[in-house]
C-alpha cells in the first residue's frame, strides 16, 4: 500500500482531516501529522526554531502525532520522522475553501502542503477544502470533538474518488493539487486555474476605524464575472463541480 501523510491546520482530531482518514484508510497506509490545535490561517510561518513539544496518539484507529506549533511545523516533524519520505501528503479537508493565491499566501492548509513538498516529504502533495453549505456556517470554531459521520458520503467518498483520479492521471503531470469541494455532493470536477486576484472572488471592503485603531473585513458578495468561469477554481465550484487545480513548482 502507497505511504500517506495526512495533515491540515484544524488540529490533528479536526473533523475535516478525520473524514479523510476514513475515506483512505482501506486503501492506503496512512499516518496523521497535524498540529495539536486549531491554526486556520497560519499559512507557512513556522514558530521560532528550536525545541518544540510533540505527542503521538490513535485517531480512529490510525496512528495519530501532534506537534505544538504551526501546520508548518508538524511537517518539520514529518521530515524527521520519514527521512526516506512517502508516497503521497495531502493536507485537509479544511473546513471552508481554499481558492486562487489565497491557498498559497495565507492557509495553514496550503503551507503545510507546500512545506512538506519543499522538505521532499513526498514528490506529489494535495490540498482539499470544502465549501460548506450556508447552513453549515460555523467551519471556523474548533470541531474536534465533533461526529464526522455526517461527512463520511460527503465529502468523505468524494475525497478518495479525486486521490484515486489523481493517481490515474499521474497528477495532470504537475506535482501540486489543489481541490476545492462545492457545497453539495458530485463526483464531477473540472480541471481549472488559480483565481490570481483575490477580489475578484472576495467582494469585501476593508473598514478602518482611525478613532480606534482596529479594522476588520465583511465579505458580502462574488464578482458575477468570476463565478461563471469555469475555467477558474471559483466559477468550478460555485457552479457545483470539484475544480482541481494542479500546480507546478519551479
Amino acid at each position: 500500500m502507497k505511504k500517506v501523510i495526512i495533515t491540515g491546520d484544524d488540529g490533528y482530531k479536526g473533523v475535516g482531516l478525520r473524514v479523510l482518514a476514513n475515506a483512505l484508510r482501506n486503501d492506503f497506509d496512512l499516518t496523521i501529522i497535524a498540529t495539536r490545535e486549531q491554526k486556520s490561517g497560519a499559512g507557512g510561518s513556522v514558530k521560532a526554531y528550536g525545541e518544540k513539544e510533540w505527542g503521538e496518539e490513535t485517531v480512529d484507529g490510525i496512528k495519530a502525532y501532534w506537534v505544538d506549533g504551526t501546520p508548518a511545523d508538524s511537517m518539520e516533524f514529518a521530515q524527521g520522522l520519514f527521512p526516506n519520505g512517502v508516497d503521497y501528503l495531502i493536507s485537509g479537508i479544511n473546513w471552508g475553501e481554499n481558492i486562487g493565491l489565497s491557498t498559497f499566501t495565507a492557509s495553514g492548509t496550503g503551507g503545510a502542503a507546500l512545506r512538506g513538498y519543499a522538505l521532499g516529504i513526498a514528490p506529489k502533495a494535495i490540498i482539499m477544502s470544502w465549501m460548506k453549505p450556508d447552513s453549515e456556517n460555523d467551519w471556523w470554531k474548533d470541531k474536534s470533538e465533533d461526529d464526522t459521520q455526517p461527512y463520511l458520503e460527503y465529502p468523505g467518498k468524494a475525497s478518495l474518488h479525486i486521490v484515486n483520479e489523481a493517481i490515474t492521471n499521474s497528477f495532470w503531470n504537475k506535482d501540486i493539487l489543489n481541490v476545492n469541494f462545492p457545497p453539495n455532493p458530485t463526483n464531477e470536477y473540472k480541471i481549472t486555474k488559480l483565481l490570481k486576484l483575490l477580489p475578484k472572488f472576495y467582494k469585501y471592503p476593508v473598514i478602518i476605524e482611525n478613532n480606534t485603531y482596529r479594522y476588520d473585513e465583511q465579505v458580502f458578495a462574488y464578482d458575477e464575472i468570476t463565478k461563471n468561469d469555469l475555467t477558474l477554481d471559483v466559477g468550478a465550484i460555485l457552479s457545483g463541480y470539484i475544480s482541481i487545480t494542479p500546480v507546478t513548482i519551479e
